[in-house]
């Protein structure tokens, strides 16, 4: 009947209807797994970025309030100095932080979840105690260098996890603010 005629003895897949649906069922179905593994995935790496930034943004608050607040107490003059230029970083960065939050995430405010996860509510008595003990000035010392150790690594992480070049120019001014008042706190010879 016409010039071409078919050689091939292959079964034709698409003959049977039965078979058919079945294929079209399992593309659906892979389809739908990846689609929600996708969905999944980004949620919970998105979202696991922004509570490590706000928590990291809370601290930063947090510190600066006691960095604050302990100025008065400190009796080394070389350690009151390196004080007051913490905490004054510690102002500057944190505002460009809760601008990058806005911008990234379109919060205006930390949610108080943030707040409770940064307070260290052992800070205030160890301070006290040493305050009592006449030991303030190195007790503050090596907590205030233990509390940025920690900041650096969170900030560490959540720079390389969140991105984008604005969020990252901020972010390496921090850890930039941060490692220089470590090695200034290092340099403090306190009895």
């Amino acid at each position: 009947m016409g010039f071409f005629k078919n050689t091939d003895t292959t079964p034709d897949p698409y003959a049977n209807p039965v078979d058919r649906k079945r294929i079209f069922l399992v593309i659906g179905l892979i389809g739908a797994i990846l689609i929600s593994v996708f969905i999944i995935l980004s949620t919970v790496l998105s979202g696991g970025s922004k509570g490590e930034f706000t928590t990291l943004i809370a601290k930063t608050q947090s510190l600066h309030k006691t960095a604050d607040e302990s100025q008065k107490r400190i009796r080394n003059r070389e350690l009151a100095k390196i004080n007051s230029d913490f905490t004054l970083l510690l102002s500057t960065d944190s505002n460009a932080m809760m601008q990058q939050l806005q911008k990234k995430f379109g919060d205006k405010q930390l949610s108080e979840d943030s707040k409770k996860q940064a307070v260290d509510s052992t800070l205030a008595k160890k301070l006290t105690d040493a305050e009592l003990l006449n030991k303030f000035d190195i007790t503050y010392q090596n907590i205030m260098r233990q509390k940025i150790g920690e900041m650096l690594t969170s900030a560490q992480k959540v720079r390389k996890d969140i991105g984008g070049k604005e969020f990252i120019a901020v972010m390496d001014t921090f850890i930039s603010n941060l490692k220089t008042i470590t090695t200034q706190l290092e340099k403090v010879n306190l009895p």
